[in-house]
């Protein structure tokens, strides 16, 4: 007589292990779909996808455009630099850019009539790093300014140069004049899902289901650096209180 096997955990020989039906139907059953199914594998599922794409881009102007397709495609360096002058212009265009800028020029004019005429630091070189917002309050999608809206400290911020001489109007005691040269300025950014933004994760995870639906991609962050120079100077005359009196670029 063969001898009998020793009970197993489940109370069942150990070689007939006790499955209740739940668990076999379950093991037998394909993996489920995620909830709305897959649209890459839908029949007009590549259709739908590339009307989606293109009505994002339809809504975007050309500076959006070029920054979103960088970042879409991924085809794109860890670094890119946009140094033109097509962007040179768009920049020079936003008037609340320039006001952020005048307001640190005129700040370090003020400094300059503490200093003894003949004296040092009357004239040299300028360096300035600050954040710059551009775009609005919640920057957006569809513009270029709106998809830069801020720059970001980890790698540079905003970054302005430039030659300046301070002199002091004639007659004695009349105030100052400081004109500043040479103006440089570098927009440094990441173009990156910025989680302080509840559209944003949503908008890149959308973005990255279309990319492989439309067989590119997928997304990928870079650092982008814009670079322009003004295209004139800009001084600022103050009166013998040390208020502003005028601010303006000269080729204006």
């Amino acid at each position: 007589m063969a001898s009998l096997k020793k009970p197993g955990s489940l109370g069942r020989a150990t070689n007939q292990p006790k499955v209740d039906a739940g668990t076999l139907a379950r093991q037998q059953s394909p993996t489920p779909k995620p909830a709305g199914g897959d649209i890459c594998e839908e029949p007009l599922g590549i259709l739908t996808a590339k009307m989606m794409y293109g009505s994002v881009k339809l809504r975007m102007d050309k500076y959006a455009e070029e920054l979103f397709d960088l970042w879409f495609h991924g085809k794109t360096g860890a670094e890119v630099v946009l140094e033109n002058e097509r962007w040179k212009r768009y920049m020079l265009a936003s008037d609340e850019l320039d006001r952020q800028i005048q307001k640190v020029l005129i700040e370090h004019a003020r400094s300059c009539q503490f200093l003894p005429a003949g004296g040092t630091g009357r004239e040299g070189g300028l360096q300035r790093q600050f954040h710059a917002e551009i775009g609005g309050k919640g920057g957006g999608y569809f513009s270029g300014y709106g998809l830069l809206h801020g720059t970001n400290a980890k790698v540079g911020d905003f970054q302005m140069g430039a030659q300046f001489a301070a002199r002091d109007l004639p007659p004695p005691g009349k105030g100052m004049g400081v004109v500043y040269q040479d103006l440089v300025f570098v927009w440094n950014d990441v173009m990156d899902v910025n989680m302080k933004y509840k559209s944003d994760p949503v908008f890149a995870r959308t973005c990255r289901n279309l990319a492989r639906c439309l067989g590119t991609g997928p997304p990928k962050d870079f650092i982008l650096r814009i670079k322009w120079r003004a295209d004139s100077a800009f001084q600022v005359m103050l009166g013998p209180d040390g208020k502003v009196s005028s601010s303006s670029y000269t080729g204006k």
